[in-house]
């Protein structure tokens, strides 16, 4: 899982700066999840842990934090979405892999680093 964290200015201008250097992220249990440089956690074990991430500007320190239940569910099966695509050369077409648990829920991995992507032809896409 990837997260994101959004400086937001004075101006009311937000700005990514989540894989700044000067930003910093937490874990509150490396035991259920641990988390990079980079904001991406790798889950470990069941159970709750916080993610933060902390920088400092202007001398003055500001952080945010959010939760993450990891469960126990599994995943059953993966879908990529759309099934058919049709894009004219020389354009990009998305597409979204979702991973369907056994708990019922459905989780967007498209930019999982366990999914890895290929074409059957790369001469063609």
């Amino acid at each position: 899982m990837s997260y994101k964290a959004e400086a937001l200015l004075s101006n009311k201008l937000s700005y990514d700066v989540t894989n700044e250097e000067y930003i910093t992220w937490h874990s509150s249990n490396n035991e259920v999840a641990v988390v990079n440089h980079k904001g991406i956690v790798t889950t470990v074990s069941e159970g709750d842990v916080i993610i933060t991430a902390t920088g400092i500007a202007d001398d003055q320190t500001f952080s945010a934090s959010a939760e993450l239940q990891v469960t126990g569910a599994v995943v059953e099966s993966l879908v990529i979405t759309p099934k058919v695509g049709e894009i004219p050369v020389g354009l990009k077409h998305p597409f979204v892999a979702t991973a369907y648990l056994s708990d019922g829920s459905a989780l967007d991995v498209t930019k999982d680093e366990a999914i890895s992507w290929s074409s059957d032809n790369s001469a063609v896409a």
